[in-house]
């Protein structure tokens, strides 16, 4: 038998729900994997070379678009860990100007101060969350693209 039978009878003994570690076993040939596990015969011999080829074209794609969700993913996080990095240097020139402002007795501009930098310490807050969730999905899109 040639090496696409090979191929259908290792799919298939890997994709059995009830395989056991024996039939995990790589063989030189199909006939030599319908031996050690018959019940799979019936299986492999549905299948054609040219569905096995679909199947194997169509992991390949959504890898490769896997891949890609990966790189936006990861553009993404780098934007938003700017992101925070640049809200925390906001937060610290109101700090500053909240500071002047409570040291020459302006005490509404120190309170509009205080409530903008109650905002800016959310925003980062939502954009460090941001990031959080961004990681998360990009460990799940690499989980993805694994088993693809």
């Amino acid at each position: 038998m040639h090496r696409s039978g090979m191929l259908v009878a290792t799919l298939f003994a890997l994709n059995a729900p009830l395989a056991s570690a024996q039939e995990l076993t790589l063989v030189g040939s199909a006939d030599e994997a319908l031996a050690e596990a018959p019940h799979l015969a019936s299986l492999i011999a549905v299948l054609d070379e040219d569905f096995v080829r679909n199947q194997l074209s169509v992991a390949h794609e959504l890898s490769f678009r896997m891949e890609g969700e990966v790189e936006r993913l990861e553009l993404e996080i780098a934007e938003s860990k700017a992101a925070v990095e640049v809200k925390k240097s906001e937060i610290e020139i109101i700090a500053t100007r909240k500071d002047l402002a409570d040291d020459q007795d302006r005490d509404a501009e120190k309170r509009a101060l205080e409530r903008e930098k109650d905002y800016e310490e959310a925003m980062k807050r939502l954009l460090e969350r941001t990031v959080e969730l961004r990681e998360r999905e990009l460990e799940h899109v690499r989980a993805q693209r694994e088993t693809a």
